[in-house]
């Protein structure tokens, strides 16, 4: 399993797909930790140890990614939201995967 006991942020605003992306991640092997905008994104980094992260593209989002590049924790970005223009964004069901090559550099 590519994210074997890894803790993992989930952001993600959109209740259906946050709901999806957990069990992608979960059956991956992944423990998750949710957030459902910013303010709580940046809530639980200051609270846990995380091995990596998924966040969306809601208005906020930004600043998530800003914390996550500072603290040097891979992420990626998913389609879901449309706060903000990220630069690269993967589908969800494509999430564990980017995170795995990701980590695994």
């Amino acid at each position: 399993m590519p994210l074997q006991d890894l803790c993992v942020l989930v952001m993600i605003a959109d209740a259906a797909d946050a709901s999806e992306l957990v069990r992608y991640v979960e059956r991956a092997g992944g423990d998750v930790v949710a957030a459902a905008n910013p303010f709580e994104a940046l809530q639980r980094l200051r609270q846990f140890v995380f091995h990596a992260a998924v966040v969306d593209c809601s208005g906020g989002a930004e600043t998530v990614v800003a914390e996550l590049c500072a603290r040097s924790i891979p992420f990626c970005i998913c389609k879901s939201g449309s706060g903000w223009k990220a630069p690269h964004t993967v589908p969800i069901h494509e999430v564990t995967a980017a995170l795995a090559a990701k980590i695994a550099r």
